[in-house]
């Protein structure tokens, strides 16, 4: 070790014994061992260990776990995956892939610029996934988007109930200009091409966006998207229009989350047969 080396190890040792708080803390972790740790401490921490087991158990029964878990268990894990999310949010479900599968490459879309600075700030923290301010659609151009709480659609609610009911539960914020393009264009701009993953939740565009997609859809393994069985945005695609446009691409249905009493929508799992 030179001296200079040596010097500034001097230096840290120094400092650090200099410190009584850092001392005193050194001390009792060295000469800490298991039966000096009081029972209740013991027991607290036997608790949180089991509660943190039981709440990961919990949630991998949840529907929405069993939805990802479905679709991640068709993919070729060997080979680089790439995940396309439409309608990121917040970047939540985003996360969730970021951190299973951290040497995937993913690519979110959000058109809500408040929303949009979330997902970039959570995609941060991950060299792999970026985020793109745009909404993907059947053409290149803006258009309003309604955003109400957590929701936001490019579509009017449909039906005086169900635009009733939303207004009492998520009052509308108000209406945004934002950018729209084919999914086409937005991926070919970013060479992001095969697609291992295409997550949709359009809230009722899905029609617009599978049509700006035709030439992703034919290098695309495996696709999320929310289905509906009652018209809850005006103009938007039924769950039989859908399956039928996806169909006639190749695509297979492969999964429908279950429902509890009246089903007005639902998450599908689309992939193509034989995995190609």
């Amino acid at each position: 070790m030179s001296q200079a080396a040596t010097r500034k190890q001097e230096g840290h040792q120094t400092q650090v014994s200099g410190n009584p708080y850092t001392r005193r803390i050194a001390q009792f972790v060295s000469g800490l061992t298991y039966e000096k740790i009081p029972q209740e401490v013991r027991d607290r921490i036997k608790l949180l260990i089991l509660d943190s087991l039981g709440c990961g158990i919990y949630g991998s029964t949840k529907e929405h776990s069993q939805i990802l878990i479905n679709a991640l268990s068709r993919m070729d894990l060997k080979s680089p995956v790439r995940i396309v999310d439409i309608g990121a949010h917040r970047g939540e479900w985003a996360m969730v892939c970021a951190k299973l599968f951290p040497k995937a490459e993913i690519l979110s879309l959000e058109p809500v610029p408040e929303y949009f600075r979330n997902a970039r700030a959570r995609a941060s923290r991950f060299p792999r996934w970026q985020v793109v301010c745009a909404a993907a659609g059947r053409e290149r151009g803006t258009l309003p988007l309604e955003v109400r709480g957590q929701r936001s659609s490019l579509k009017r609610i449909a039906g005086a109930e169900f635009a009733e009911w939303v207004s009492g539960t998520t009052p509308s914020e108000g209406i945004q200009s934002v950018e729209v393009d084919t999914l086409d264009a937005l991926l070919g701009r970013q060479g992001f091409s095969p697609v291992d993953l295409l997550k949709i939740d359009a809230e009722g565009y899905e029609r617009e966006i599978l049509i700006g997609a035709s030439n992703t859809l034919k290098h695309t393994k495996q696709i999320l998207i929310e289905v509906r069985f009652y018209e809850l945005f005006e103009g938007g695609p039924s769950f039989w229009e859908v399956h039928e446009m996806l169909g006639a691409q190749g695509f297979a249905l492969m999964h429908l989350k279950p429902c509890k009493g009246q089903c007005l929508w639902a998450d599908a799992t689309y992939a193509r047969p034989g995995g190609h």
